[in-house]
């Protein structure tokens, strides 16, 4: 089953990534999937199939949610292969220089128009703590 959760990371388009509000509510939202083998193959030697990255704009709701509240989860799916991946763990901001101008992808300036080192480019990290997936009406959980 590990296998088949790493070939959901890596091939899933989009990621839905859940951050907790000031009030204790969920905040959920498609995010690009770094870790897409297809979509950003220079990004493949930075997954370690348990850290999730994420890019964001400084300014976002994710950011307020994670400067109170670091819990999140991150969820992967492929609907018509009944196959779904939810990570759970603690986000943050990733402060590496080297690893936020690895992660930058020539025409991100649409996002971020003052390039790799604008203050408004954040990436996150999603350190997993417990992985919990269904395949084929079966459930499979890690813990970290």
């Amino acid at each position: 089953m590990k296998e088949k959760n790493i070939e959901l990371i890596e091939t899933a388009p989009t990621v839905y990534l859940s951050t907790i509000d000031e009030r204790g509510y969920p905040n959920t939202r498609a995010m690009l999937n770094l870790q897409n083998k297809l979509l950003f193959p220079s990004l493949i030697p930075l997954f370690n199939g348990r850290d999730l990255h994420f890019t964001t704009n400084f300014a976002s709701q994710k950011i307020t949610d994670i400067l109170s509240n670091n819990l999140a989860s991150a969820y992967f799916c492929i609907p018509e292969l009944w196959h779904g991946m939810m990570v759970q763990g603690k986000i943050e901001i990733v402060e590496d220089v080297k690893l936020r101008h690895s992660i930058w992808q020539r025409g991100w300036e649409t996002y971020y128009p003052d390039g790799v080192d604008s203050i408004d480019y954040v990436v996150l990290r999603l350190k997993t703590e417990k992985m919990s997936s269904y395949y084929q009406y079966r459930r499979f959980d890690i813990e970290f």
